[in-house]
């Protein structure tokens, strides 16, 4: 469903599914209560309402995008969004029982419990509904396939070498890999000290990244910039590192960097620079930097 990024309203379909299912269970139960547990939708009044709900929360997802970026959004951020959506359909609610001339025919109270209703079922329904999202993601990304191209000699070899490494020396959502054979260089192992070595020891691959400063992608300081795959498997509370911009160094690289090898720390450090960030702090990290990048300490 969320495999292909798509700029489409209907991205998000089984969101909008959701919150029509439940604007109608508030609306049902709200005037199910009020008259005396009988059917409203024998009346046409509240039939039409029903009616008026459903075409007002299509229209209010087509022009408003209001589930952009759902995927992203913390607890209280999600309570806004709700908060606003049902706004609008009371704004449109109110409307037809003006322009019909009819509202004195409706019951208030059957109004103040249908948006109270709809509030708390809308909110929990997309926080629920992200849970299960995030859960069967993570179900896919641990169990990624690996392709061996090897002969039968040592295919056994080569198949208990892979079972018994994991070959991250990060615990979390962050790879790190101390002898990367990907680096030039390095030999099958990866264990050799080539070209590819001295640069990542000295941090020059980090140079081209000034482009995206450049650009206004990146910051000197902040945080670690994650992978898509990394970020979508994210907990709510790792993806709080994220509310500053990407930098080229921060409180991580400069406590540490490659010796820190738990996430949660990685994530800890983020956050506190967030929360205690002021100009003299970023001043400090930068020159802190410059000690660790020539001392080479931190770095494999």
């Amino acid at each position: 469903m969320y495999g292909k990024i798509t700029e489409s309203w209907l991205k998000h379909w089984d969101f909008m599914v959701i919150d029509l299912l439940g604007l109608q269970t508030a609306y049902f139960l709200s005037c199910f209560a009020r008259n005396h547990w009988e059917n409203p939708y024998t009346n046409d009044l509240y039939l039409n309402m029903a009616i008026i709900i459903a075409l007002a929360d299509i229209c209010i997802a087509f022009f408003t995008e209001g589930y952009q970026g759902i995927m992203r959004r913390g607890y209280f951020q999600e309570f806004k969004a709700v908060f606003r959506h049902v706004s609008w359909i009371l704004l449109l609610q109110a409307l037809y029982l003006f322009l019909s001339k009819r509202g004195e025919e409706f019951s208030r109270v059957s109004f103040v419990g249908y948006v109270i209703l709809s509030i708390i079922i809308l909110y929990t329904s997309r926080v629920l509904w992200k849970r299960f999202l995030m859960w069967k993601c993570k179900l896919v990304y641990n169990k990624r396939k690996i392709l061996l191209v090897t002969d039968s000699i040592r295919a056994e070899k080569v198949i208990s070498t892979v079972l018994s490494h994991t070959y991250n020396e990060m615990q979390g959502f962050m790879f790190k890999m101390d002898a990367d054979p990907r680096i030039i260089g390095s030999g099958p192992d990866g264990t050799r000290h080539g070209l590819g070595w001295f640069i990542r020891k000295t941090s020059l691959d980090e140079f081209p990244q000034f482009w995206n400063v450049l650009k206004g992608e990146m910051s000197l300081v902040g945080t670690r910039p994650p992978t898509v795959d990394e970020w979508e498997q994210y907990e709510h509370h790792h993806r709080s590192r994220m509310a500053t911009k990407p930098g080229l160094t921060g409180m991580w690289q400069v406590s540490g960097r490659s010796d820190i090898t738990d996430f949660e720390e990685v994530v800890r450090l983020d956050r506190e620079y967030i929360e205690k960030w002021n100009f003299g702090l970023d001043i400090k990290i930068l020159l802190k930097t410059v000690l660790v990048v020539l001392k080479g300490s931190g770095s494999k």
